[in-house]
């Protein structure tokens, strides 16, 4: 069983996610750092700085929220024709 964080530590860990927030809202704007955080959260993911900026990155790039490789290009490599 994994024990509850004190009230206090409980608060810095807020004031730590909403400062990361708030730093990668300043850069990728409030749209996607919404998504960002939604996508992070329904991951499972650890909510930091990193995850948020990428994802929220990805988001404004147009390629969606969750990431990773796009399997096409591999097959096409694989059968020569990339």
């Amino acid at each position: 069983m994994v024990p509850m964080p004190s009230a206090e530590g409980f608060r810095a860990s807020v004031h730590v996610w909403l400062d990361d927030i708030r730093v990668v809202a300043a850069e990728c704007g409030f749209a996607a750092i919404v998504k960002a955080v939604e996508t992070v959260i329904d991951a499972g993911r650890t909510i930091d700085r990193a995850a948020i900026a990428t994802c929220a990155r990805r988001v404004l790039e147009g390629k969606g929220s969750s990431g990773g490789q796009d399997p096409k290009h591999h097959d096409e490599y694989m059968e020569g024709r990339a």
